[in-house]
């Protein structure tokens, strides 16, 4: 569902206000595909990138 999450990234760029466009196409999303699309939306939302082992030394 990767595919999912980078179209309507593409989409809610267009928008201003990201809370109220996550809130409205996860309204949409619930009346077509269930509320698995619509968790799976929420989930898409940028988030800051950690990379693990940056920094620290293994033996």
């Amino acid at each position: 569902m990767w595919w999912l999450c980078v179209t309507l990234s593409l989409c809610a760029t267009k928008v201003t206000h990201w809370s109220g466009a996550v809130r409205e196409r996860s309204r949409i999303l619930v009346q077509f595909y269930g509320h698995a699309a619509a968790n799976a939306l929420r989930q898409c939302r940028p988030q800051p990138v950690k990379v693990k082992g940056a920094g620290s030394q293994q033996k």
